[in-house]
């Protein structure tokens, strides 16, 4: 098991690096953190964070339709400008 370092890099780089990574990361700052299977993070999810996840995503599913919104799960990326950061939530809704 390898031990696990940030990775500073410019938001330019890391979108160019995105979609060729093994691994799912989020960008926070200027640092770049991976999601899953690397070093001591945990790989995939627990049952009962599953669970929540798919209640929250069912429960906002027919609001967000009649309101004209929209519903993303987590394999979608999230872009926060003001903070500089890149994440993927486990449910957004836009």
């Amino acid at each position: 098991m390898s031990v696990f370092t940030l990775k500073a890099m410019s938001v330019d780089k890391y979108l160019r690096t995105e979609e060729c990574t093994p691994v799912k990361r989020e960008y926070v700052g200027g640092d770049v953190y991976p999601l899953h299977g690397v070093g001591n993070v945990q790989a995939g999810t627990s049952q009962a964070h599953a669970e929540i996840c798919g209640n929250i995503y069912a429960t906002l599913h027919g609001p967000t339709k009649t309101k004209g919104c929209r519903l993303y799960q987590s394999e979608m990326k999230l872009r926060i400008e003001s903070s500089n950061t890149f994440s993927y939530p486990d449910v957004m809704a836009v």
